[in-house]
């Protein structure tokens, strides 16, 4: 896992925010954190759910879904890419997924607790795919990272928290895509929003 800080140039940081953040961008009630397609439905029988878990609402846009560009967004976020082969070396060779979750503040989420934790693939791909996740404005809200990693299809026994990332204007998480994370919704900040891109490497 690595945090990546300054990955973008100030003025396309600026830009993205601009988009995600406007009272005019097009987000979608699902539920909770959980999946909204029948894909993702199977890809989340790999989600823990233990006595820290809370289940909160959210709203996502897809961006690029089962296999096609699914929002005029897309190319807004596509050169993200760019960046991060050439400041980090990883080369994007297939996308899997893309899109970007909002959650509003709930005072009464529990600091110490989170979303589901959950791997965004299963193993057999797991060590060629990767998650990007990027976070468009400052908010409270931490990501969660685990130490442990989806195997099979097996869910682990408990999870071990080696990591909290708390979301910062233009920063990104890169980690393997079937290791165990979660979000959580802020308490102090109005809004988080969070991009996640998975991609084959």
């Amino acid at each position: 896992m690595k945090i990546i800080d300054n990955l973008l140039p100030e003025s396309y940081v600026a830009e993205i925010e601009k988009a995600f953040t406007s009272p005019y961008f097009p987000w979608f009630s699902y539920g909770g954190t959980f999946a909204y397609t029948q894909h993702e439905r199977e890809m989340y029988k790999n989600a823990v759910f233990d006595h820290r878990t809370i289940d909160s609402k959210q709203f996502s846009h897809a961006m690029f879904i089962d296999n096609k560009i699914n929002s005029n967004y897309f190319e807004l976020i596509k050169p993200i890419f760019w960046f991060l082969e050439r400041q980090e070396g990883i080369v994007c060779k297939d996308i899997i997924r893309i899109k970007s979750n909002f959650m509003m503040k709930d005072i009464e989420f529990p600091s110490d607790f989170y979303n589901p934790p959950h791997s965004d693939v299963t193993n057999d791909i797991g060590d060629k795919a990767k998650i990007l996740l990027y976070y468009p404005c400052d908010s409270d809200g931490d990501t969660f990272i685990f130490n442990e990693y989806s195997v099979e299809g097996m869910l682990p026994d408990r999870l071990t928290e080696v990591q909290r990332v708390t979301p910062k204007r233009g920063r990104c998480v890169l980690l393997d895509a079937n290791r165990f994370h979660a979000s959580s919704p802020p308490r102090k900040h109005d809004f988080r929003i969070a991009l996640n891109m998975v991609f084959y490497a």
